[in-house]
């Protein structure tokens, strides 16, 4: 099946190519006794796979040509001092009488 989809550039295939498709794997020794392929079947095949090579070529875009910048220091020397917590108080005694429920 995916010869003929490359036959005909990934499009649809017609109707009558569906219908011969589903009729032949329908007919073939190892689906004997087992429900029939449908057309829709096959039709769903094709506009998966149709999808997938859809989905894989958008995926993988053309190799960009991307040169890196050179670093460029605003302010050579310049240290900034990192910000510190200020320490928490500790709880006054009379605040903790109030917690305790005294």
């Amino acid at each position: 099946m995916e010869a003929i989809l490359s036959d005909h550039n990934n499009a649809m295939p017609a109707k009558d190519v569906l219908d011969a498709l589903a009729d032949k794997f329908s007919e073939s020794p190892n689906r004997k006794g087992k429900i029939t392929v449908q057309m829709k079947q096959v039709w769903n095949w094709f506009q998966n796979k149709r999808y997938a090579i859809r989905a894989k070529s958008s995926k993988t875009p053309a190799k960009l040509n991307i040169t890196p910048m050179p670093r460029v220091d605003l302010a050579p020397g310049r240290i900034m001092a990192q910000p510190t917590a200020s320490p928490i108080p500790a709880p006054s005694a009379s605040g903790r009488m109030l917690l305790l429920g005294a």
